[in-house]
This record gives C-alpha cells, sequence and structure tokens, in this order.
C-alpha cells in the first residue's frame, strides 16, 4: 500500500498512488464484498426458511457465524472505502 519510506537525510517521505489504481483497489474490494455478502445472505434465507434448521444446534451456531461475518466484512469494506488513507492519491 502506501508506506512512507525513508529519504536519504533520514526524513520521511509519503509515497501516493495514482488516482485510477486507488479507484481500481477500492472497486475490487467492494465487489468481492458484495458478492461475500449476497452469498451469506442466501445462505440467511435458507435457514428462515426451512424449520429443521431452527431445532439443531450445529445450524443455530453456524447460523450466527455467517450473521457475524457479514456484520465484519460490511464494517471493514465501508471503513476502508471511507478511511481518510483512501483519499490520497496523486493525478
Amino acid at each position: 500500500m502506501n508506506q512512507p519510506s525513508v529519504s536519504h537525510n533520514g526524513s520521511l517521505v509519503s509515497t501516493r498512488e495514482p488516482y485510477h489504481v486507488a479507484v481500481t483497489k477500492n472497486m475490487i474490494v467492494l465487489a468481492l464484498g458484495l458478492t461475500i455478502n449476497s452469498i451469506n445472505g442466501m445462505l440467511v434465507h435458507t435457514f428462515s426458511k426451512h424449520q429443521i434448521f431452527y431445532t439443531t444446534p450445529r445450524y443455530i451456531l453456524f447460523i450466527h457465524l455467517v450473521i457475524n461475518d457479514m456484520i465484519q466484512l460490511t464494517r471493514s469494506w465501508q471503513w476502508s472505502a471511507t478511511s481518510p488513507s483512501a483519499f490520497h492519491y496523486d493525478m
């Protein structure tokens, strides 16, 4: 990513990536996040439609895992796309 480098006099120099690279990276993260969340949403939908899943403990634990995964994934790609470091670029 954008990691500062040390110049010849010992000070830190921040390098920024070009605008199109930053936009491309954010679009890839967004697309992957939406894809994984839609798959997890289908799992939640399937769980809610079948009565057998409500009575088996392993399916109840699995759906909790899926829902927590959706929450964590949504929060992570929202924060990465809206973080101030995401808008540092050179044109």
